[in-house]
């Protein structure tokens, strides 16, 4: 019986997908993707491998820089177009990384949870966000904090371009993975299948997020950059950690949760709005130039900054109208309690008394 049920199983079991088909690449990204991390790390192993390497996974454009204050030189990193490579290479390990995440925790939490498809493809997607959002809002926190921001706030404006272009290693990883990070959900649509419209909402987060770090990071602009990203992660991590408790279900008290990102999200949107008004429009203002240097890595032109800013606060605006909208509609929608309704006085006759009686 064994045998035969064996038989039946391998009768009905489908055969795998052609080499190099859309199903292959889907079913196994994971282990291509490895694969590949795989390859340029052996590539340390050899000699003639070993520049290839190093381009692919040590951040370049080092140099050894004494600033006013330090005993001695320190290494620094600055942006430059050597960091293609690792911008590559870090987006196959988030590939990776997204893989075994989704494979060994995202699906054993689903299968326990019996979900709808909108709740599954909602909670994967905060399962993925909510730690990545934690992580890089605690990875920044240091990062502003190892700099100094907290003692003399004016540091996210004085010394530009000159000792912003010049990066600690912690500066300059945080921006790297953050790069690589929004780029890799983009291939990611393809491999978790999305719809369309899951699509065109994850698509427009993820390319505001790209173009912002990106743009921050190759123009110098990373001490406020980080503080930016620092508040917006906080609020992305409450949020998502809201949600996975709410299409969990095994919490009665999810509502205090989301009062609390209903705080924070306007705290978050008007102190954005405030700081950089204050850095690109009265604190760059002193150190503005007429024209780029791509030399020197000074882009604090009067039309970037402006535009920067411009582009910064409608961000904040059309966040906060999407907020107050949601919340104006659930508002809306919300059942109204029935209107009591008067009872009616009963008058009994006086015939029907007489006879009672």
């Amino acid at each position: 019986m064994g045998f035969e049920s064996r038989r039946l199983a391998s009768k009905t079991k489908k055969p795998p997908p052609p080499i190099l088909s859309h199903e292959f690449i889907i079913t196994n990204h994971g282990d291509i993707a490895s694969v590949i991390l795989m390859l340029v790390v052996i590539g340390f192993m050899f000699h003639w491998s070993l520049p290839f390497a190093q381009f692919m996974v040590i951040p370049q454009h080092n140099e050894s820089v004494q600033f006013t204050g330090d005993t001695e030189p320190k290494m620094y990193y600055r942006s430059g177009s050597k960091d293609i490579g690792c911008i590559v290479f870090y987006t196959v390990v988030w590939i990776t990384f997204h893989c075994i995440i989704q494979e060994y925790i995202v699906d054993k939490i689903q299968r326990r949870l019996h979900m709808s498809r909108v709740r599954l493809a909602r909670f994967a997607e905060s399962c993925h966000l909510g730690p990545i959002a934690a992580l890089s809002c605690g990875f920044a926190v240091y990062n502003l904090y190892e700099l100094g921001v907290h003692k003399d706030f004016s540091l996210l404006w004085q010394g530009y371009p000159e000792q912003h272009r010049y990066l600690t290693l912690n500066f300059k990883l945080f921006f790297l993975l953050q790069i690589s990070y929004w780029i890799h959900q983009f291939p990611e649509f393809y491999f978790q299948k999305l719809k369309k419209e899951e699509m065109k909402e994850r698509t427009g987060y993820s390319l505001l997020f790209l173009v912002f770090v990106t743009a921050a990071y190759f123009a110098n602009f990373i001490r406020l950059a980080s503080v930016l990203l620092a508040l917006e992660y906080a609020s992305l991590s409450l949020l998502h950690l809201s949600r996975l408790v709410y299409f969990s279900g095994k919490a009665t008290n999810t509502g205090r949760i989301f009062r609390l990102w209903n705080l924070l999200f306007p705290v978050v949107r008007l102190s954005s709005m405030v700081i950089s008004v204050l850095v690109l429009w009265y604190g760059l203002r002193s150190h503005e130039t007429p024209y780029i240097n791509f030399e020197t890595g000074n882009y604090n032109t009067h039309v970037i900054r402006l535009n920067a800013l411009i582009f910064l606060l409608l961000t904040q605006v059309y966040l906060f109208y999407n907020f107050a909208r949601f919340h104006f509609a659930r508002w809306n929608s919300r059942p109204t309690a029935p209107e009591p309704v008067p009872r009616k006085k009963t008058f009994k006759n006086k015939k029907d008394d007489k006879k009672s009686k």
